[in-house]
């Protein structure tokens, strides 16, 4: 069985080193300095953890460098590790994401070009409808069609808004629950 090591080189004074080979692997690990005293042969090691996250809400923090443990299968050498820690986003990065996840929904409404343009028709329908221009058949589907549109976004716009205040109230929150996604809801 290959045993998978990280080969370094230590400077003079033994405070830094540098790779001599990231991707050493042998049958059998050779005895440390023999080769070279101010190289070490390193057995790597990476520590399992849940992979599913938000990464929405959490930082995934990896590090990746020697660790002072000796190994416990080869105890004449010590690890090169890789380990992986979550922190969590600060507040104002939740609330960036919470407002990603609105806007998500409003374009699975109707996408932003098309929207920008609903906005368009009805509000010039509506100003036409203000200085007296009575409106067709036509014009007020127009405004109803808006109107589809324009409620579940306003919704929206409230479950974001009650998100951010429990995010700010220092709770978590799911950022997938709740919203519209649909005209028709």
């Amino acid at each position: 069985m290959a045993i998978e090591c990280y080969v370094i080189q230590w400077n003079d004074d033994n405070t830094a080193f540098f790779p001599v080979n990231a991707s050493y692997n042998v049958d059998s690990l050779p005895v440390q300095g023999m080769t070279n005293p101010k190289q070490e042969v390193l057995v790597k090691r990476t520590e399992i953890n849940p992979l599913d996250y938000d990464s929405r809400l959490v930082k995934k923090i990896t590090f990746t460098g020697v660790s002072e443990d000796y190994d416990s299968e080869y105890p004449t050498n010590r690890k090169w590790v890789t380990t992986t820690t979550f922190e969590p986003k600060t507040i104002a990065e939740k609330i960036v994401s919470v407002e990603q996840e609105e806007s998500t929904a409003n374009y699975a409404i109707l996408p932003n070009g098309e929207q920008l343009k609903a906005i368009v028709e009805a509000l010039g329908l509506i100003i036409s409808s203000q200085l007296g221009t009575n409106l067709d058949e036509e014009q007020e589907l127009i405004l109803a069609n808006f109107a589809k549109i324009a409620v579940p976004m306003w919704d929206n716009k409230k479950i974001a808004e009650a998100k951010k205040a429990l995010l700010e109230a220092g709770e978590e929150v799911d950022l997938d629950s709740d919203w519209k996604k649909d005209k028709d809801e």
